[in-house]
């Protein structure tokens, strides 16, 4: 949490009233300057326990902070601005046999997601609702590379086992950190396992997110993502089907940068050779994806820049 006083509230009562009630609640304050901290004395919630960082330190070592302070088999990551469904706990528990070791060892939990702006009333379907399902851990992640399919963070439950397993945050990303800490986590779990019943809103008119970002730390964050990215996969799985998904994930990034940022298009573009497989270098269908096939992309993209 960090100056979180607009939101704060009505996330923590969504955790507060869960039907599932055997849960720990660990607050961390990344030093908020606004009232924040004052606004959670209304909760006397006896499993609430709340960790004052003394400076700002970033999302990654509050969630880190949290998972070390934990006591619980199952992890529920939650942003100061999200929201869970009463019962999205419960009907995740519900879906496994918590007495198979097996189960607990090797399965990780999504759940359907809403986004909102600013009251879930207001909420919109997602544009990957129709492949929320099971699947195979690098089933999934080739198909997030393709931008097929996502989960915020908060739509997972995670036996801590795992994360355990797979290693905390990476606290030198900044930003897009969820992405390449969730690879991990995906790559040490055997399946996954959909719950629809099971609901969370990710709230997406927050100025400060990842989505919201487009500095130059937060593109060369976005980099060093995928540079994890190849790495984790390739030791998992080297062949065609991943290494055709992670360039494409690629080349589309290079693509939504150019031509800024040209300290690092020598290393995507070394990446992407070492790589060894066809990839679009095209993305779109607008009036200047047309002309990118003309007179080829790079020169289209400088001349979009100019007359933007």
């Amino acid at each position: 949490m960090y100056n979180a006083s607009q939101t704060i509230v009505e996330t923590v009562n969504s955790v507060c009233k869960q039907s599932y009630t055997e849960i720990e609640i660990i607050i961390i304050d990344d030093a908020s300057t606004d009232n924040s901290l004052e606004l959670l004395s209304q909760f006397k919630k006896p499993k609430i326990q709340i960790i004052q960082n003394k400076n700002n330190k970033g999302a990654s070592f509050c969630r880190n902070l949290g998972l070390k302070n934990s006591k619980g088999a199952f992890i529920q990551f939650v942003d100061s601005d999200d929201i869970l469904h009463r019962d999205k706990i419960l009907n995740q528990i519900n879906s496994i046999d918590l007495t198979d070791k097996n189960v607990l060892d090797s399965s990780i939990l999504s759940s359907h997601f809403y986004y909102f702006d600013k009251t879930i009333s207001d909420k919109k379907s997602s544009k990957y609702e129709n492949n929320f399902r099971d699947y195979m851990p690098l089933e999934w992640l080739i198909a997030a590379n393709y931008d097929k399919v996502m989960f915020p963070p908060i739509a997972w439950l995670i036996p801590k086992n795992i994360i355990e397993k797979a290693g905390f945050w990476d606290e030198s990303i900044s930003y897009n950190d969820d992405t390449e800490f969730f690879c991990r986590v995906l790559l040490n779990a055997n399946k996954i396992v959909h719950v629809p019943e099971s609901i969370c809103f990710y709230r997406t008119n927050n100025p400060n997110s990842y989505g919201s970002q487009r500095t130059k730390k937060a593109i060369l964050s976005e980099w060093k993502v995928n540079t994890c990215l190849v790495r984790h996969l390739l030791n998992a799985k080297n062949d065609d089907s991943i290494r055709k998904s992670l360039a494409y994930r690629i080349s589309k990034f290079y693509y939504s940068i150019y031509p800024e940022h040209h300290e690092i298009h020598k290393e995507i573009e070394n990446l992407l050779k070492d790589l060894n497989v066809e990839y679009p270098k095209i993305f779109g269908n607008g009036f200047f994806s047309k002309l990118a096939k003309l007179i080829g992309w790079k020169i289209t993209k400088r001349l979009h820049k100019l007359y933007k």
